[in-house]
C-alpha cells in the first residue's frame, strides 16, 4: 500500500526527533539546505552568463547549432595540431 503524503511527513519528522548526535543534524541541516530549499541556481549566476545562455537558448531555437560531434572534432584537430 502507497503511503500518502501526511504519514511520509510524519515519518520524516519522527527520523528528525530521533537524530541523536551534532554530526547527524548537521547532514540533515545540510540536506534541506542544498536539496530541498536549493532555489532555482539561475538567481545566482551573473549577468553576463544569463545573457549567453539565453542567447544559445534563442540560437537553438533557431537552429542555429553545431552538433557535438563537429565540436568535439574540431578540438580533436586543434589539439593535434597544437602538439
Amino acid at each position: 500500500m502507497k503511503m500518502d503524503i501526511t504519514e511520509r511527513k510524519y515519518r520524516l519528522i519522527q527520523k528528525c526527533i530521533e537524530i541523536s548526535t551534532v554530526e547527524e543534524i548537521e547532514r540533515a541541516e545540510y540536506f534541506f539546505k542544498h536539496e530541498i530549499e536549493a532555489n532555482d541556481f539561475w538567481d545566482d549566476l551573473p549577468e553576463q552568463v544569463k545573457k549567453l545562455i539565453e542567447k544559445s537558448k534563442e540560437q537553438s531555437r533557431q537552429d542555429v547549432v553545431i552538433s557535438h560531434e563537429t565540436v568535439m572534432d574540431k578540438a580533436r584537430k586543434k589539439i593535434e595540431n597544437n602538439q
